[in-house]
């Protein structure tokens, strides 16, 4: 007697030989897809990497560009006594304004004397305000070992906008604290630096003191 097949087996396997197919096509897509992803997740965090450098570096330099207006502003006010008188308030006014051509992320310097009054500004409208009462100048007169230094954000009484105070000492031909010679980092300006229009790095960017202080 000849073999025969089951009743319906042929049917079955054509049936099963399409379901297979599906399934095996599946399993290969499914396969695809992972590999795309995983390809697309190391893309990305080689993009954000890549920016996070690029931030820092920005960042820095401006911090540090921050810190050379100080010394800079603090050599014209090296005056033996210390003393910043109107005819040099007027000088340093001009003279402030002009670093502030070249310099877009401040919004302003200044000077204050040893009572934490401003004696000088790139704004003449600041001259004579009691500066005493900032953060910033407290620290100044209590830690006398530090040189330059970045503050926490403050509103701006003048105008009411968040800045950064970056400040260093100034002292009298003697070492005595003559006052502090600061500026005012525009935080606007630094965002933008971290500004992208790439969709792929949403998220987002923050600057922190050492302390864990949060700047921005």
């Amino acid at each position: 007697m000849r073999d025969r097949l089951p009743r319906g087996g042929s049917g079955q396997l054509i049936l099963w030989m399409p379901l297979g197919f599906i399934l095996a096509s599946g399993a290969i897509l499914a396969i695809v897809l992972m590999l795309a992803r995983a390809e697309a997740t190391q893309s990305g965090e080689r993009l954000t990497e890549v920016f996070a450098q690029l931030t820092e570096d920005q960042t820095t330099r401006t911090i540090q560009a921050v810190d050379q207006t100080l010394q800079l502003a603090r050599t014209q006010v090296a005056w033996p006594d210390g003393i910043v008188t109107s005819a040099r308030a007027d000088i340093l006014l001009s003279t402030f304004r002009t670093y502030l051509v070249d310099r877009p992320f401040l919004r302003s310097i200044f000077v204050l004397d040893a009572q934490g009054r401003v004696v000088a500004a790139s704004d003449e409208d600041a001259v004579g305000r009691d500066l005493s009462d900032r953060a910033y100048f407290r620290h100044n007169r209590e830690h006398p070992e530090d040189h330059f230094k970045i503050h926490a954000p403050i509103v701006s009484r003048q105008n009411g906008m968040v800045v950064i105070p970056g400040t260093r000492r100034w002292y009298r031909a003697n070492g005595d604290l003559a006052g502090i010679v600061a500026a005012s980092i525009d935080t606007s300006k630094i965002q933008r630096l971290w500004t992208t229009d790439d969709a792929a790095l949403g998220g987002n960017v923050s600057l922190f003191q050492r302390d864990g202080t949060l700047l921005m």
